[in-house]
């Protein structure tokens, strides 16, 4: 079994995203079938659904479909927003949280699995559970995911902190992610 669970995130380019998410999934399926290996579970992000609104969420969906016409025995896991020891993505919430302020994009909701839970999950795939050929979309079980102001509020509470959270236009956003 395969568990090919790296990918890239962040890219300031298309390239960059075809290089880390698809080319890197075509060499991972071309180097389990030269060893052999007939099961192949590959985490992609439910962000694969939507392949049209980021050069991320394309090349997740690409990766996809050579995962899904690779011939091998397949399972796709498309988590949400991951975190946990370690993670870099959400480090800036939980320290805008820590500062009592949570700056978030406008109306939306958002889901979010713990990296714990998703790895229980993959290693009872890896294991032999779940069904071939089927997706499983993750997530920490909210009901209907987080409001951005519930998430603002959950990260308040875990740095122990009364938090403000503001709907930030995506030009905001932006700026800020760039520090300009």
């Amino acid at each position: 079994c395969v568990l090919h669970i790296a990918g890239v995130v962040n890219a300031p380019d298309r390239a960059g995203f075809i290089a880390g998410n698809i080319t890197g999934t075509e060499n991972m399926l071309a180097a389990a079938k030269a060893a052999g290996v007939a099961r192949f579970i590959h985490v992609s992000s439910l962000a694969a659904r939507e392949p049209a609104l980021s050069n991320y969420c394309w090349s997740k969906a690409e990766a996809e479909a050579r995962v899904t016409a690779s011939g091998l025995d397949w399972t796709m896991v498309r988590p949400p927003a991951v975190y946990g020891p370690g993670d870099t993505e959400m480090l800036d919430l939980f320290r805008m949280a820590a500062r009592g302020v949570v700056m978030l994009p406008p109306g939306g909701r958002m889901s979010v699995v713990h990296v714990a839970d998703l790895t229980r999950l993959l290693v009872r795939l890896a294991a032999g559970s779940g069904d071939p050929q089927a997706i499983y979309e993750v997530d920490d079980g909210m009901a209907s995911g987080w409001s951005h102001a519930a998430f603002a509020d959950a990260l308040g509470d875990a740095v122990g902190r009364k938090v403000r959270s503001f709907s930030t236009p995506k030009l905001a956003l932006q700026l800020a992610a760039r520090g300009d």
